[in-house]
């Protein structure tokens, strides 16, 4: 009898302890994946803010010529 106590209260617990580390294991892949998505909006916010100055910087030129244009003529 106490040989099959002993045999069922480890498998009790063997499943608490799965379940613990399941737990830390999908905390670890959900921190991972929202890494992830924050580089990649870090990547993009760049890309958008390299875009709109581009765009600023030729309207900017573009005015500027306008400008001379104007003055020359």
């Amino acid at each position: 009898m106490h040989i099959m106590r002993v045999k069922l209260n480890r498998s009790l617990k063997a499943p608490l302890h799965n379940g613990i580390q399941t737990r830390i294991l999908k905390k670890k892949k959900t921190e991972a994946f929202l890494l992830k998505i924050n580089l990649l909006i870090i990547i993009l916010d760049n890309l958008i803010f390299w875009h709109l100055e581009v765009d600023d910087q030729f309207k900017i030129s573009f005015q500027f010529k306008k400008l001379i244009l104007r003055y020359l003529n």
